[in-house]
């Protein structure tokens, strides 16, 4: 119980501290990324349900005071299911062996779990809070099923790429993971130093690139959402894939020097790939940093002509109205005294400024006025476009042309003046004005004057555009905001990451055009995830295909390996089929010609050529061994006895029997072709028939009594008939070999005494 509460307390400290302080460590987008998903599974596989309540507190106190239930229950799940799986549906004595299943059952479990916990946080959160937490972002997601699944792919990827090498470094030192029940778990098998050091190396390089692209800013603005998703989409997914496949050959060749190719290779393609990336990625770097200053300066020049070419249009328009207002006016007398005239003038003025005015972009009024001095008289012409995509309408006449606010007076009577934007409070339009003054014979006559309508300005930045999320914006001369073509509330209070340059406009109004690092850096960004993709698509391509290849050439040095191992085991029965003109072909010839000796010298007998008694212990002891194995093959034993060997030797010589026996053991391998032969005595053997010679046994008797009849050989001029009983038994598994072969052998004393009554012939 102490132990339990140890293992809770603990569970929960570090997933407080791995979420708490992981994004001090590691970029990521706080908005949902988690950096914890991997340790639930973990902690609860290796202590159990105490480390699964563990993390769910570990959870709430990380979030305090804005912790939800759901996502506490989440991680619980995580951590539970995991645990709950691994020793329920998979059960077996070795549960935490380092070897390929495991590793699979280990992600087919996470995939299971994160899925099922991304679907529960997605379907559980309303589309507007899924608005909100991607506000801000290019990502068009609304829906929670579009939630849940980024939650998946974020939380499946860092589980297996954090979690499972932890697990197997874990389960290659035969951690005592934690078990529901009592029975103690059988320890994984051991795995060699230099597996467990290619484990921690193979893990180690992928995660110092994974800190390096993280961390370094080598990709700018990673805790952008975009980013973040690309990176993980692309770079952590491929990732995943080649440790995934690297840890499937390493399971695999473990014991064997492909085990040393595979690292080897592996390191020479993430050096030589690096050391070329590196290369050019500091090229293009540099290259994208001499010129963004560069860049955003054209830009602010072009952006600023577009507008002041509007400005500079709206002067000429001005003075051109101002040049013929005073050409048209014959005298200043005249015009302060004759109404009739005053009149005329006035009507004659408004055509033809309309005419002028129509001509200026933007323009949504003119006007002139006299000074009160002379009269209160003058003409107001206005038009309220609202769409400046579209055809304007035409200026009109207002009726009551006297408001003094409309007229922008300048403050210095004898000088033109371009306003600020501002509120026209009579039509509650905003806009920028631009009046002259009038003087004839030294005299001030009065204005003309022309607005520009604001809303022409923000369409005219609407056009603008700077790089991807890039802004234009306006302000005036406190450096308040007047617009901006993008929404830079964000930019404007987190200055990281954007890299600004302003231009002067005439009217008190500064041109600011921004840029972020990420739209900056984009196409290197996007380089460098292309080239870390391929890198290891390539990596794992190379490997397999030189595991392949290396299999291929490696594959009589195998076999002469296997070959080796069985002649140490006393073996002799081994056949290498490879021939080359090379120094492996040599040794292989060389191990036939020993095997050939060592067999003659070990396992064959020297009178007959087939195998001794030694070779037939040994296939009696191997047939024992395997007694009971259901996959094992069938046999039958076959026992043969020559027969009237001793009346030979005493008739003709010991010279003449050992004839005999070698005819007989002759005739047993011609017919017995398939099976091995042994000569277990003087004159007796046994055949072991297994395959094509079990399944043909009664035809091979037949046609074994019938070759025997027709075999003779000659001594002295005298005909010899070769004479052999035979017997067989069948195999059954639950039945010692030494009772089989009693039932051959006393089959054969049957088949002896029969050939000897029928000859009518007593004794050998």
């Amino acid at each position: 119980m102490k132990q339990r509460v140890y293992h809770f307390i603990l569970s929960a400290v570090f997933f407080y501290a791995l979420f708490s302080y992981g994004k001090d460590v590691l970029v990521i987008p706080p908005k949902i990324i988690d950096l914890s998903p991997f340790l639930p599974p973990i902690l609860g596989l290796m202590w159990g349900t105490p480390a699964a309540f563990g993390v769910a507190i570990g959870d709430l106190l990380s979030h305090y005071p804005s912790f939800q239930l759901k996502e506490a229950l989440a991680v619980f799940f995580a951590g539970y299911f995991p645990y709950k799986v691994w020793h329920s549906v998979w059960t077996d004595e070795t549960a935490f062996a380092f070897n390929s299943k495991n590793l699979i059952k280990f992600i087919a479990i996470i995939f299971v779990s994160t899925l099922s916990t991304s679907l529960f946080l997605g379907l559980t959160t309303t589309e507007r809070e899924v608005k909100t937490l991607f506000e801000g972002t290019d990502l068009p997601l609304s829906q929670p099923i579009d939630y849940a699944g980024i939650l998946f792919l974020n939380d499946f990827d860092v589980a297996i790429f954090f979690g499972m090498p932890l697990f197997l470094i874990l389960v290659s030192y035969n951690y005592d993971f934690h078990l529901p029940t009592a029975n103690k778990i059988v320890q994984s098998e051991s795995v060699s130093k230099m597996n467990r050091l290619a484990l921690i190396v193979l893990y180690g390089l992928f995660l110092v690139l994974f800190i390096t692209l993280d961390v370094s800013g080598i990709i700018y603005d990673l805790d952008h959402m975009d980013n973040w998703l690309q990176f993980n989409g692309e770079i952590l997914t491929m990732m995943n894939i080649t440790l995934i496949v690297m840890f499937l050959m390493l399971l695999k060749y473990r014991r064997s020097i492909m085990t040393n190719l595979m690292l080897l290779e592996m390191a020479t393609v993430f050096i030589a790939a690096l050391m070329l990336g590196s290369v050019s990625f500091m090229a293009i770097s540099g290259t994208i940093d001499d010129h963004v200053d560069n860049d955003l300066q054209k830009m602010s020049v072009i952006y600023r002509e577009r507008l002041s070419h509007t400005f500079n249009d709206m002067r000429m328009a001005v003075n051109s109205m101002g040049s013929l207002a005073l050409s048209e006016l014959e005298s200043y007398e005249r015009l302060r005294n004759d109404e009739a005239y005053r009149n005329n003038y006035l009507t004659a003025m408004e055509r033809s400024f309309t005419a002028i005015t129509e001509k200026t972009a933007g323009s949504i009024g003119f006007y002139m006025r006299f000074s009160p001095d002379i009269v209160d008289a003058g003409f107001l012409c206005t038009r309220l476009p609202t769409d400046w995509g579209r055809k304007l309408p035409t200026f009109t006449h207002m009726s009551n042309p006297h408001h003094n606010d409309r007229y922008h007076i300048p403050q210095e009577r004898y000088l033109a003046q371009l306003s600020e934007p501002y509120m026209n409070e009579s039509i509650w339009h905003y806009m920028i004005s631009y009046v002259i003054p009038l003087q004839k014979d030294d005299r001030f006559i009065g204005i003309v004057g022309m607005d520009i309508d604001f809303d022409y300005i923000i369409h005219e930045i609407k056009r603008m555009s700077v790089y991807e999320h890039g802004y234009v914006c306006l302000l005036n001369k406190k450096g308040d905001i007047l617009y901006a073509n993008h929404n830079s509330k964000e930019a404007f209070e987190n200055k990281k990451g954007v890299y600004e340059t302003e231009t002067y406009l005439s009217n008190g109004i500064w041109l600011k055009i921004a840029a972020f690092s990420h739209d900056i850096y984009a196409d290197r960004n996007n380089m460098l995830i292309r080239f870390v993709v391929v890198m290891l698509f390539v990596v794992i391509l190379v490997s397999i295909f030189s595991i392949w290849l290396a299999e291929r050439e490696i594959k009589p040095l195998i076999l002469i390996t296997e070959a080796a191992r069985k002649i140490a085991d006393g073996d002799l029965d081994v056949k290498i089929s490879y021939k080359a003109q090379n120094e492996l072909g040599t040794l292989v010839d060389s191990i036939k010609d020993m095997v050939a000796k060592l067999e003659v010298y070990m396992y064959r007998d020297k009178l007959t050529g087939v195998l001794n008694t030694a070779a037939y212990i040994r296939k009696v002891n191997e047939l024992e061994k395997h007694r009971r194995n259901t996959d094992t093959n069938p046999y039958a034993i076959a026992v043969f006895d020559v027969n009237f060997l001793k009346r030979l030797n005493d008739k003709y010589g010991h010279e003449a029997g050992n004839e005999l026996i070698r005819r007989a053991a002759k005739l047993i391998g011609r017919i017995f072709s398939n099976s091995r032969v042994y000569r277990i005595g003087g004159d007796e053997f046994v055949a072991i028939l297994t395959d094509k010679d079990y399944e043909d046994r009664e035809r091979l008797l037949q046609q074994f009594d019938s070759e025997t009849a027709n075999e003779s050989f000659m001594v002295d001029e005298q005909e010899i008939k070769v004479s052999i009983a035979r017997g067989m038994a069948l195999c059954n598994k639950s039945e010692e070999f030494s009772e089989i072969f009693r039932q051959a052998d006393a089959a054969m004393y049957e088949n002896k005494s029969a050939i000897k009554a029928k000859l009518g012939i007593v004794g050998r």
